[in-house]
């Protein structure tokens, strides 16, 4: 067996260094868990961007600073809920701020896993700019109170709501006029049933237009209104009709006109 020289074994441990070799996949595989999540921003392609893949829904997302060589741009699919025989379409918007997912801090396999809440504000108005101050809780869409953490609520661009609130186990749509001032408008083809409960309808200077072969109407107090080809049949225990001056009253007792 070969004798130790005594200056191997008082050889100081700081100058035994790693193999450059392993000190490189170290740090290469630091950097792509440091970059494996990132925040960025859905951008408008401009020159130099890279092209926009032929196939597939995706958007260009801008990660890093403003200033040219301190930011990246890359063109990344978004997750949806679905997108099979039943799908889901909502694109992110521009300038909406969101969460990337980059496998292996890869960016050009990334991919847009949701949106983040920009300051103090859940959306922006269709007519707003998403680049404006992000800190004016004055406005009507900025983030609500946490009392209202048991509000359900998805509102669209130009001022449309839907709202579930299951405290008090309601829906309401609130359907925000278009600016040429037409109608908003509700179209269901389908058959709608309450058990129960009640449905209201406001309409506010506008008529209800009912068309169909048949047509029956069910109130409370045994009354009901049915409309068919043969005529039309009101049953009441108590039947007013008012035209002009003229009142004509209907029950048990007969028929008055006043």
């Amino acid at each position: 067996m070969p004798e130790e020289r005594e200056d191997q074994l008082e050889q100081p441990i700081e100058d035994i260094r790693p193999d450059d070799a392993v000190a490189g996949h170290i740090a290469k595989h630091d950097f792509m868990l440091s970059n494996t999540v990132q925040i960025g921003k859905i951008v408008a392609p401009e020159k130099g961007d890279p092209p926009k893949p032929a196939a597939g829904a995706c958007v260009l997302v801008h990660i890093g600073g403003e200033k040219p060589k301190t930011y990246t741009r890359s063109w990344m699919p978004w997750l949806t809920r679905r997108a099979g025989r039943d799908a889901e379409w909502w694109k992110p918007d521009l300038h909406e701020q969101v969460l990337v997912l980059a496998p292996s801090g890869n960016l050009a396999l990334g991919v847009v896993a949701g949106s983040i809440y920009r300051g103090s504000r859940v959306y922006f108005p269709e007519e707003a700019d998403l680049t404006q101050s992000l800190t004016d809780t004055s406005a009507p869409e900025h983030l609500p109170a946490e009392s209202a953490e048991h509000v359900h609520r998805q509102i669209y661009r130009d001022g449309t709501t839907m709202e579930y609130d299951s405290n008090s186990h309601s829906v309401t749509c609130r359907i925000k006029r278009t600016h040429d001032d037409k109608e908003p408008s509700v179209s269901v083809r389908a058959a709608l049933t309450d058990n129960g409960g009640s449905v209201d309808i406001t309409i506010d200077e506008t008529v209800i237009q009912v068309a169909d072969k048949f047509v029956k109407i069910t109130g409370t107090k045994k009354s009901t209104l049915e409309i068919s080809d043969d005529g039309i049949t009101l049953t009441s225990p108590k039947i007013v009709l008012m035209g002009g001056t003229t009142t004509v009253t209907v029950d048990d007792n007969g028929a008055d006109v006043t």
